[in-house]
């Protein structure tokens, strides 16, 4: 018996589909027993091959409106996976241009600051030799903090550039799932579309083929076998679905005590 209201759910879950499979088994072999008594009926034969012939074309264009679905489909998604490569391409062509740049000015800095350096050592070596020692001290001193804030300046530009790479390429990819999800919603629209006409179609050939047995005594008498039989698996089964439901609220109640 199941512990957690997850494993009840998961067991009335496969319980419904087996119970749908089982069910649609049924109607399936009751149909394809209704078509073969019908097909033994000469006077039905005309009407039967109509239906079949509407049931192709009814099936043909769902599978023409399927395939024109998927194939607008994959272009959307050919066209976000372009568009997210060039865009990364370009942010990754900014990044290392950023990274150039910061590395050119920290270069450039550091040059100056060692010029300046270099300048004061040789005003310094003019200077009395008691005085040389802190002069220097202090010109070295002075040299290191601005090797110390050009490093520092080089860290912040590069984490800057890292950072706006980051949100470059989040923004990128949310853009192209955004994309992705939109032809997926598309596509899917279409697809009902062309399910809910093929049904339509197929009523419409189920309502026409009766219509037409409904003059010929045998084909009517093998039709309302049919739908009776179809009424009674139809109540089995909604029945014994009603049955797993109130089993499972029994077994939900329990959980809590």
């Amino acid at each position: 018996m199941a512990r957690t209201l997850a494993e009840l759910t998961l067991k009335l879950s496969q319980d419904l589909s087996r119970l749908e499979e089982e069910g649609a088994k049924q109607m399936n072999e009751l149909g394809e027993a209704r078509d073969v008594a019908l097909m033994e009926i000469r006077s039905a034969e005309k009407a039967l091959k109509s239906y079949n012939r509407g049931l192709e074309k009814a099936k043909a264009t769902q599978l023409k409106s399927v395939q024109a679905a998927n194939k607008i489909r994959d272009k959307e998604i050919r066209t976000a996976e372009d568009k997210r490569r060039l865009l990364l391409t370009l942010e990754e062509r900014r990044h290392r241009e950023a990274k150039n740049r910061a590395f050119r000015k920290r270069q450039e800095t550091l040059r100056k600051a060692k010029a300046v350096w270099k300048k004061a050592i040789e005003r310094i070596r003019t200077r009395p030799l008691f005085e040389q020692r802190a002069l220097r001290k202090s010109a070295d001193i002075a040299y290191e903090e601005a090797i110390e804030k050009a490093e520092d300046k080089y860290r912040d530009a590069i984490d800057d550039a890292r950072l706006e790479l980051q949100s470059a390429l989040q923004n990128t990819l949310a853009d192209e799932r955004i994309a992705l999800e939109r032809a997926h919603r598309t596509a899917e629209r279409m697809i009902t579309t062309a399910v809910v006409s093929y049904e339509r179609a197929v009523a419409g050939e189920e309502g026409r083929l009766r219509s037409e047995l409904a003059g010929i005594p045998e084909a009517r008498e093998v039709q309302e076998n049919y739908d009776r039989q179809f009424l009674e698996i139809r109540k089995s089964t909604e029945k014994r679905r009603e049955e797993l439901f109130r089993k499972f609220t029994q077994d939900r109640k329990k959980l809590k005590r």
